[in-house]
């Protein structure tokens, strides 16, 4: 009687050169899970608004950017308005009903 080796289906494979496959693995994978540090951060798109404003109120913002320029900081007024809406999320929803009462009404 025979006996066959089962030894050959056991064994375990002998290991893959690093001719690549390795690579080929790890690139299957991160398009799988990519990491954002592997990648260049996506830009946030800007989006352009129009909008209208009093002119005391446009006024204030030029005596802001000049105050600033005083200061040595060079400011666009969209950064300032940036700037401010940080300020307001700030604000618990008291103050910030407070604040948004007290703007004069435009029109």
């Amino acid at each position: 009687m025979q006996r066959k080796s089962f030894t050959s289906k056991l064994a375990p494979a002998a290991p893959e050169s690093s001719g690549g496959s390795a690579a080929k693995k790890r690139k299957r994978l991160a398009k799988v899970f990519p990491r954002p540090l592997d990648k260049k951060l996506k830009e946030v798109e800007l989006v352009r608004e129009k909008f209208s404003m009093r002119e005391d109120e446009h006024a204030q913002l030029v005596d802001l950017k000049q105050r600033l320029a005083a200061l040595g900081i060079t400011v666009k007024k969209s950064e300032m308005l940036r700037a401010g809406l940080l300020l307001l999320v700030t604000l618990d929803d008291d103050d910030l009903k407070d604040a948004l009462t007290k703007l004069p009404a435009i029109g």
